[in-house]
């Protein structure tokens, strides 16, 4: 039997010894936690192929990415690795195959940060191949979900123009609108042309009906513009001139400027005012380039046009109309 000295003695000598562990583990430190070998080697295979897209050596790039997939299926160096071969394969213009990748990463890692820059990526390719149902179709659904506002305005351009391609120029509108919202001034201007080429393929009389329901929409100026246009189409000159009259254009909206500027000088005609109502209307088509690399012939060319519609306009028994439309330099338009 021990006494009860002993006991306690024990007790505090056994105290003594863990209160030394602990502090010998507190120096120490706790023994640091070391990645498994296997997701060692699949990071080791992803800088690999990684290097090899910064040098431009996109098919090795590829063929490591193809043994990491084979290797460490399930590793995090294959996710990324899986996203930087779609960019690779968009990069070499292989755009079903980079659509194929990018499809399955979004289904593979849906809750990734990443899976939404794969649709976007997939949006792209899609773009690329002219699939423009697909565009507009997947844009849709995409579109909402996005929250950063460079990435939300690109798609919702891609699927204005895709829906222009289709000839529903309305709809390419609303689109648009949704891509100037909060746009800066210089991406503003980036896509004067595209809306200004959108209202002029409108029908007659759906810029009215636009601007009832959107007159505060970043694309109303566009609608304003080509709803004078319709009026003068339709006889109603002072109508078109009022509204000609009390249109502010920002400076950064070049394309819309030289287009109001141009109906307002077909408007200082006497033929297109006081005569015209008069006296019947002749349109003229004019079919220009006035954007692109001949734009400065095409701009000198539809000065002088002007200049011979005003003189035959005063002396004949027709209100000359010019119907102007911009080519831009392509021969199948």
């Amino acid at each position: 039997m021990y006494s009860k000295p002993k006991i306690r003695m024990g007790a505090l000598l056994f105290a003594l010894l863990l209160v030394t562990l602990s502090c010998a583990r507190l120096r120490v430190g706790a023994p640091p936690v070391r990645p498994a070998p296997q997701e060692v080697d699949a990071q080791r295979m992803l800088r690999s192929a990684e290097a090899d897209y910064r040098s431009g050596r996109y098919n090795e790039a590829l063929v490591n990415i193809s043994s990491l997939g084979k290797r460490y299926p399930d590793s995090d160096s294959f996710a990324d690795g899986l996203l930087l071969s779609g960019h690779i394969k968009f990069l070499l213009g292989r755009y079903r195959e980079a659509l194929n990748t990018y499809n399955r990463f979004a289904s593979r890692y849906p809750r990734s940060p990443k899976a939404l820059e794969a649709r976007y990526n997939a949006l792209r390719c899609l773009d690329s191949l002219g699939d423009s149902s697909g565009v507009i179709r997947d844009g849709k659904k995409l579109y909402p979900l996005l929250r950063d506002p460079s990435t939300a305005r690109k798609t919702a351009v891609m699927v204005a123009e895709n829906l222009y391609r289709k000839g529903r120029a309305d709809q390419a509108l609303e689109w648009l609108g949704l891509a100037l919202k909060g746009a800066t001034e210089g991406e503003a201007k980036s896509f004067d042309e595209e809306v200004l080429a959108a209202v002029e393929e409108l029908a007659p009389g759906t810029a009215a009906g636009l601007l009832e329901t959107g007159s505060r929409s970043p694309v109303a100026p566009y609608l304003f513009y080509r709803n004078a246009k319709d009026l003068v189409a339709g006889g109603e000159v002072e109508k078109a001139k009022e509204i000609v009259a009390s249109l502010k254009v920002e400076p950064f909206r070049p394309r819309l400027i030289a287009a109001v500027e141009r109906l307002k000088k077909s408007l200082e005609w006497p033929a297109m005012g006081e005569v015209r109502a008069e006296r019947p209307v002749a349109t003229i088509g004019v079919l220009l380039p006035l954007n692109g690399a001949l734009a400065e012939v095409g701009d000198r060319a539809l000065k002088a046009a002007l200049l011979a519609a005003d003189p035959f306009s005063k002396t004949s028994d027709l209100s000359v109309y010019l119907e102007i439309r911009d080519s831009r330099g392509d021969p199948d338009t």
